[in-house]
């Protein structure tokens, strides 16, 4: 697997499906979308997975996706601690959620507050507009 920690564009590319399955970690990518749903102020999230509000741990959020929606790791039969939460599976589908639109919308990249257009001068002639092209009148060749 290729290290994408740093790599915030990467990140980005992962979450919007444009990385192949498995380069990216994806309870790192699931983290990293929680931080941008919080840092969007985008908490709905919590109330569509019906997790407590106050939640910003990955992962508690992944333990409690995986305990509601039953992912668990396979373990041999008579593994005395039973079985084992698939923190994994939990973060695809967050992921997963999250690319369907169900999860909110947001721009991953920051924008400018505003974005005006550049100031034009203003014409001392009014501008008219022609709808037809001029055509040259043959009888003045």
């Amino acid at each position: 697997q290729t290290n994408m920690k740093n790599n915030i564009d990467g990140f980005k590319l992962a979450l919007l499906g444009s990385i192949k399955e498995g380069i990216a970690d994806p309870v790192a990518l699931a983290d990293y979308l929680v931080y941008q749903l919080n840092l969007n102020g985008q908490t709905d999230y919590l109330k569509t997975l019906d997790l407590d509000t106050e939640m910003q741990d990955i992962v508690i959020i992944l333990e409690k996706i995986c305990q509601r929606f039953g992912f668990y790791r396979k373990r041999g039969a008579k593994d005395p601690e039973g079985p084992m939460l698939d923190l994994e599976l939990g973060a695809k589908y967050l992921v997963r959620r999250y690319r369907k639109g169900e999860l909110g919308k947001f721009v991953l990249d920051r924008l400018p507050e505003t974005i005006s257009p550049k100031p034009q001068a203003p014409s001392s002639k009014p501008q008219t507009i022609n709808p037809k092209p001029e055509t040259r009148n043959p009888k003045h060749l």
